[in-house]
């Protein structure tokens, strides 16, 4: 049995209201997991939802339910104190659900109920109290590739206007592709299509509808967001909708009034296939970006670079397929001359509409398929930005590339190809909001653990996603550093930064998103001879730092993009004294050390080694009077 682990989603319809302290049913879904043996690592459900209140009050209850077939609900009640801040309250809340997951799955598929309920403490709740409640399932599992039907999850970007968006209909802003010939694997069966739109929806004094609509068919339109105190925020929708696979069609977006600037869209798209045709595979990876840190200068000579790296080991043909990039930044108010691209091509321009303060963080999304020539080996996506405005820079910018293409099947089989991974190390839960500091909070002991015994990760990073409790403006809550713990046995307790996080004078009650690569802490492979990298398969402790925050709830995820597509490089070793001889593998471009081993005299060697595209070299020693070298090649 060749064991493999993967991430899917399932989305609950979205539009779902609910009254205050109101146990209150989803639309049932059905979960489809068709693999044989598998075993749960992460399972978790997520809810973003809107307190529409006008009398404002506390959040002092957030619960969510959920239940497979008639297995019994299982309930995460989180009653502690979500502050008010004197405009609605938005909140991310989350429960695990890994141990209900492991008792009570049966079979291949199985239908699935969730109910959310939420007490605002305030005497005069409206009906209904909570709005546009967005619920995602994220199941990460352990899986027998040899079974015949896989399931699998991709996300296609879209697109959105980069400025306010239009109060009626306008043009198509995206084009989703026909999906039976975009998505190359054979004998498919699409469980599930959703759009995704998020954003921060800029401050007004008008309540505010979004519409997302593809070509003709019923739009969806959100409930309105109160904005009765004009302040701006982070939200996010979903619409979970069946359309034609066999043809392409047009996305359009639309609001209630000329606000919503430059957010962000995708579509969450889930399906079976035959894993034993001989089919092309289509790859889709969410790429955390290196910290931004700012928008960077005043001109496009003089802009801020991000970048993140994906090696692509599978079979040609490879052809670039989608590529965006989803930003993140915090600031109170517009930021003028604001410019991004994806690759060395053109700046696009993004205008702020007119609004009042923000909470939350603030979002674009900049979209250049043709940014990156996708090829075998290493790839470095980059992302650059600057904005005219020399006071607004856009502190804490950091972000997401979504990077897909296709690739012939690879000899180990569906599953062996790039993947990423979201592995959730820490849900909100029931935790309290304060650890006592109020400056410090931690993960306990955890490890992400690979069951392959080959594998190479391309790209390992953070997404974090904190809910602040009334902080209020003008209260600093800085720079907040996520780190991981250094065991004794690895040189020594210390903490290694992993994600240098937000930092802004603005704060206000909110949901703060952030995303962070890592690529220098972790070892790429088992064997990585780097003594300074850590062992992601080690549990230890993940810690955030939320300095100066007021009574924030969060969850930590990791966010781990990997192949295990394995090459050979051998050779035999002859003039030997018959003693130890000891081996490297070199990377020629760099002289880097790949891997060691050993052998006793005269003989064959060989490596497992994850590239055959970069030159490599062996050296032996066996003493000062017995080395060599071999010519340079590239891993068979």
């Amino acid at each position: 049995m060749a064991t493999r682990l993967k991430t899917v989603e399932f989305w609950f319809p979205s539009g779902t209201t609910a009254n205050d302290n109101t146990d209150t049913a989803l639309t049932q879904i059905t979960v489809y997991l068709p693999e044989n043996s598998k075993v749960f690592k992460s399972v978790v459900l997520e809810i973003v939802a809107h307190d529409r209140n006008t009398t404002l009050g506390d959040l002092v209850r957030r619960q969510c339910s959920l239940q497979l077939a008639s297995a019994g609900y299982s309930t995460v009640n989180n009653t502690n104190t979500l502050g008010d801040d004197g405009a609605q309250i938005y909140v991310q809340f989350s429960g695990d659900y890994t141990s209900y997951f492991t008792t009570n799955w049966t079979g291949t598929s199985m239908t699935c109920d969730a109910s959310v309920l939420i007490d605002d403490d305030t005497t005069s709740a409206l009906t209904p109290s909570f709005v546009n409640i967005s619920a995602r399932l994220l199941i990460t599992y352990e899986y027998d590739a040899t079974t015949t039907t896989h399931i699998k999850t991709v996300r296609i970007p879209l697109d959105c206007p980069v400025g306010a968006m239009g109060t009626s209909k306008p043009s198509a802003v995206a084009t989703i592709p026909a999906l039976d010939t975009e998505l190359p694997e054979s004998s498919k069966t699409f469980r599930q299509t959703t759009l995704i739109l998020q954003g921060n929806d800029v401050g007004a004094s008008t309540d505010l509808t979004f519409n997302m609509q593809i070509d003709s068919n019923t739009a969806y339109a959100s409930y309105a967001y109160e904005h009765n105190s004009s302040y701006g925020a982070m939200i996010r929708m979903n619409d979970t909708q069946s359309f034609t696979t066999n043809s392409t069609h047009s996305f359009y977006v639309w609001c209630s009034s000329a606000v919503g600037n430059h957010m962000q869209a995708w579509l969450v798209v889930t399906y079976e296939f035959d894993s034993t045709a001989a089919s092309d595979v289509f790859v889709s990876t969410m790429l955390p970006l290196t910290d931004g840190k700012d928008f960077g200068g005043t001109t496009s000579g003089d802009y801020n670079r991000m970048t993140s790296d994906l090696w692509i080991e599978e079979a040609a043909t490879i052809t670039t397929k989608q590529i965006a990039a989803y930003l993140f930044w915090v600031e109170d108010y517009l930021t003028a001359g604001l410019y991004a691209r994806v690759g060395t091509g053109s700046f696009v321009a993004y205008t702020d509409a007119s609004g009042a303060a923000y909470k939350g963080t603030r979002t674009m999304m900049v979209r250049n398929d043709s940014a990156h020539t996708l090829a075998r080996g290493k790839n470095t996506i980059i992302v650059d930005t600057y904005a005219t405005d020399a006071y607004r820079v856009g502190p804490g910018l950091q972000g997401f590339v979504l990077v897909n293409y296709t690739c012939a099947k690879p000899s180990g089989g569906h599953g062996s190809e790039n993947h990423t991974i979201q592995w959730v190390l820490r849900p909100t839960g029931t935790a309290d909001n304060d650890d006592g500091t109020n400056k410090r909070y931690g993960v306990s002991a955890t490890a992400i653990t690979i069951p392959e015994t080959s594998y190479f990760i391309s790209n390992v990073g953070l997404e974090i996603i904190r809910t602040l409790s009334a902080p209020g403006f003008g209260i600093p809550y800085g720079c907040m550093p996520t780190s991981v713990e250094r065991l004794a046995g690895e040189g020594g307790h210390d903490w290694e930064v992993l994600h240098h996080g937000l930092g802004s004078f603005s704060g206000g009650q909110g949901i703060y998103y952030e995303y962070g690569s890592c690529p220098l802490v972790f070892k790429r492979y088992p064997s990585d001879p780097e003594s300074s990298r850590l062992d992601i398969e080690t549990a230890r402790v993940y810690r955030v730092v939320m300095q100066f925050a007021t009574f924030p709830f969060w969850q930590l995820s990791a966010l781990l993009t990997y192949h295990a597509i394995t090459f050979t490089v051998s050779g035999t070793i002859s003039g030997s004294d018959a003693g130890t001889v000891n081996l490297a593998l070199n990377r020629y471009s760099d002289n880097e050390p790949l891997l060691t081993t050993s052998r006793s005299g005269d003989g064959a060697y060989s490596f497992t080694w994850y590239d055959n595209v970069d030159s490599v070299y062996v050296s032996a020693y066996e003493d000062a009077t017995h080395t060599g070298r071999s010519a340079n090649g590239t891993a068979s």
